[in-house]
């Protein structure tokens, strides 16, 4: 079965915002949910063929939808990014058709790239500061880059427990963690897929 996400006709046509359904295999099932829960950027409906409210509101239901994660959906690196690189671009005064699947598509690209720019961050970060100052050094992004060998985790030493803290929402704790050489020469160079660099806050 083939979800995606319609529209017939310009949104003009439509004094408080255009209808866009939520289709299965070509047949109109529901109509696409507003998600103002999540963002309330445009009350009165979708818009889409240029930059603005009703447009990013279009964005913000379609990536609920498509990835069930409202948090993804709300956050602006990439609603607004969808917005700018979808929505804006379908024709304003015509309908369009979007596959789930072509969501689903773009938010793992976007993931890839947001997550070798956060690991980047926390790499130069890492590289300016005495590991011996740290409070507590937690993220996913830290657990990728001690996963790739990039970063070290440092033992406590009164408990000489490396992980220093039990594990707490997505990632476990350090006490304290340094870059390796490995991790030293990955500053030096370009971004690429496989060596995805960053910061984990």
């Amino acid at each position: 079965m083939t979800t995606s996400y319609a529209a017939w006709g310009g949104y003009w046509e439509a004094e408080d915002g255009k209808e866009v359904w939520v289709c299965e295999d070509g047949k109109q099932v529901t109509p696409l949910p507003l998600r103002l829960d999540i963002d309330n950027k445009s009350p009165t409906g979708f818009a889409w063929g240029y930059a603005g409210s009703g447009p990013a509101q279009l964005a913000i239901a379609i990536l609920a939808h498509a990835t069930g994660d409202k948090v993804l959906a709300g956050n602006p690196r990439f609603f607004q990014r969808y917005t700018e690189e979808v929505v804006v671009r379908l024709p304003g005064k015509e309908g369009f058709v979007i596959t789930k699947e072509s969501v689903l598509e773009w938010v793992a690209a976007r993931r890839v790239e947001e997550d070798a720019a956060d690991e980047d961050v926390m790499l130069k970060w890492l590289d300016q500061e005495d590991y011996t100052q740290y409070g507590e050094c937690h993220g996913r992004t830290l657990d990728r880059l001690i996963a790739k060998g990039l970063v070290q985790v440092h033992e406590d030493r009164e408990t000489q427990d490396k992980a220093g803290f039990i594990a707490r929402g997505s990632g476990a704790m350090y006490r304290a963690v340094s870059l390796t050489d490995a991790g030293r020469e990955a500053i030096l160079v370009p971004l690429d897929d496989d060596r995805a660099r960053g910061n984990a806050y």
